[in-house]
């Protein structure tokens, strides 16, 4: 959701590397490293200034750099958790469609609360299953799709023992800091992309199983 207030939606085509490349440019949202610096109490600091004066400049450095910061913030342990919270007190719209938005019009504020009332309102009972119908519904073949073949392969069932089994393989210890290493060793800059080379890089048994 743009200042405006009008929604900004873009369910096109599967994505390709010409797509991809477009939607890897840092995120300069002005309201989410405010409402991050709000969360840990340095919004009226200087170093909190410094950070606002940085972002009214394009110098952010996007989405993980975010999350990170909200981690450390709210002193949490838990990437779910953390988000939730972030959530509540940022009144975003879901993942899907932020993190398109976010890549459009780069105007937007969230992530999680989407997949909560994705949750309670398609009654699953777990984070890629929801994500999985919305998936289908959307019919979009990104992240997703991406992370459901990397459970299938990896014999697991559910997003964080995923990443969790991901970052034991990749030698790292935390999913913002895998992401971050990834962005760097990679040199590109959106999550989309990262993930996605991640994915194709690692090496996934030849037969995959769901487990329930």
């Amino acid at each position: 959701m743009d200042h405006t207030g009008s929604r900004k939606v873009s369910l096109g085509p599967p994505a390709e590397n010409t797509v991809v490349n477009k939607m890897i440019l840092p995120l300069k949202n002005h309201h989410i490293r405010q409402t991050t610096l709000r969360l840990s109490g340095r919004e009226n600091t200087k170093e909190g200034q410094k950070r606002l004066d940085e972002d009214e400049q394009g110098e952010t450095v996007g989405l993980i750099h975010t999350l990170e910061q909200c981690l450390n913030s709210m002193q949490t342990v838990g990437l779910i958790h953390t988000l939730e919270q972030c959530l509540n007190r940022m009144q975003t719209v879901g993942l899907i469609h932020t993190l398109e938005q976010c890549l459009n019009s780069m105007q937007t504020v969230g992530l999680i609360h989407t997949l909560e009332q994705c949750l309670n309102s398609m009654q699953t009972v777990g984070l890629i299953h929801t994500l999985e119908q919305c998936l289908n519904s959307m019919q979009t073949v990104g992240l997703i799709h991406t992370l459901e073949q990397c459970l299938n392969s990896m014999q697991t069932v559910g997003l964080i023992h995923t990443l969790e089994q991901c970052l034991n393989r990749m030698q790292t210890v935390g999913l913002i800091h895998t992401l971050e290493q990834c962005l760097n060793s990679m040199q590109t800059v959106g999550l989309i992309h990262t993930l996605e080379q991640c994915l194709n890089r690692m090496s996934h048994p030849a037969a995959p199983t769901k487990h329930f």
